[in-house]
């Protein structure tokens, strides 16, 4: 997948997302400007990527793990999220 453009953000302080607190934040952009690929670090450590594929999110983590978050729309409203663990097969 080519990447366009890459931007690159520092957490001032100790910035929380979620489960882990991030010091750095890189966004990858397709050459349309869509954005494809998050990387988010903790003091130089990648904590975990995330890929962008429309109504798809894929977590990878530094262990092999991944995650995947399937977004649902019921016209254009979200109804649900449904959420893949590494796991499983179905």
């Amino acid at each position: 997948m080519g990447c366009n453009r890459v931007e690159n953000f520092k957490v001032e302080g100790n910035g929380t997302l979620g489960f882990a607190t991030v010091s750095e934040i890189k966004f990858d952009y397709r050459p349309d400007t869509s954005k494809w690929r998050t990387r988010y670090y903790e003091n130089g450590t990648l904590l975990y990527t995330k890929y962008h594929f429309g109504n798809h999110e894929q977590f990878l983590y530094p262990n092999g793990t991944r995650k995947d978050l399937f977004y649902i729309f019921g016209g254009k409203d979200l109804a649900a999220v449904y959420s893949k663990p590494s796991n499983a097969t179905g």
